[in-house]
């Protein structure tokens, strides 16, 4: 269930958004690690692709690639190439 949260965006402005807070196992070297995530929908979604952020544990650090910069910001070719059409027809799917 989502819950409503204070984001805090890079030019310094706040909004209240939905955030899904979870997990997402990887696996890794033969072992399965579960890593943190936070998905923010914006107030603007379905329009607008959600917001994937890594939010890292006291005891695991950001391996910065192309796919996570530094403030732990999720980058794939999914939210890239965002479709508001797609993501309307897949959620009629669901229910």
């Amino acid at each position: 269930m989502p819950d409503a949260k204070q984001a805090l965006f890079n030019d310094g402005m706040k909004k209240e958004l939905f955030c899904l807070d979870g997990t997402i196992p990887v696996n890794y070297k033969g072992t399965t690690y579960n890593i943190p995530v936070c998905i923010w929908l914006l107030d603007t979604h379905p329009y607008n692709s959600p917001m994937c952020y890594v939010k890292p544990t006291s005891y695991m650090q950001i391996k910065v690639s192309r796919h996570v910069d530094q403030t732990g910001r999720v980058f794939l070719p999914y939210l890239h190439e965002w479709s508001p059409v797609r993501c309307i027809k897949s959620q009629k799917i669901m229910i």
